[in-house]
């Protein structure tokens, strides 16, 4: 039987000494991170495939999607909380931008500022506020977006 790595209905408690209690943790938790690796891999598979189907992959910067694309296809352990982070940073990024809200504005921006600009110089001096106005934006992108009319 292998001392190592304790079963499922194992209890850890039951090690003899205090070096099998470590080793059989240390293994215990390398089990638990490759797990949470293949997990992790999984979720930046679907992310990027969100992404790419959606054309935000091909705005981001090129770093940023190589760091994507080599974590899912190198076999690599997630220790480095400076990776980690990076890849926190991208994801959330890359959910922003497929954001409701953010398409809209994106969307809306330009829209808001021309209609702003054309009743500012017809005599609304306060068209202005308009711009800085973000509901205003993101109520012109959902105004000019198709797919709101067509469900």
């Amino acid at each position: 039987m292998d001392k190592t790595f304790p079963r499922s209905g194992e209890c850890l408690s039951r090690s003899n000494s205090s070096n099998d209690l470590e080793k059989s943790l240390i293994v215990h938790s390398n089990f638990i991170l490759e797990g949470s690796s293949g997990r992790l891999k999984n979720f930046l598979k679907k992310v990027m495939l969100k992404a790419k189907r959606s054309g935000i992959w091909w705005k981001l910067d090129k770093i940023e999607c190589g760091i994507l694309s080599l974590s899912t296809r190198l076999n690599i352990r997630f220790t480095s909380m400076k990776l980690l982070r990076s890849i926190v940073h991208i994801v959330k990024e890359i959910n922003e931008r497929l954001s409701f809200m953010y398409q809209n504005y994106v969307r809306g921006l330009r829209t808001a500022y021309n209609v702003a600009k054309f009743a500012s110089e017809n005599g609304y001096r306060e068209a202005k506020d308009w711009v800085k106005d973000k509901f205003f934006i993101i109520w012109w992108g959902i105004f000019l977006n198709p797919k709101t009319y067509t469900k």
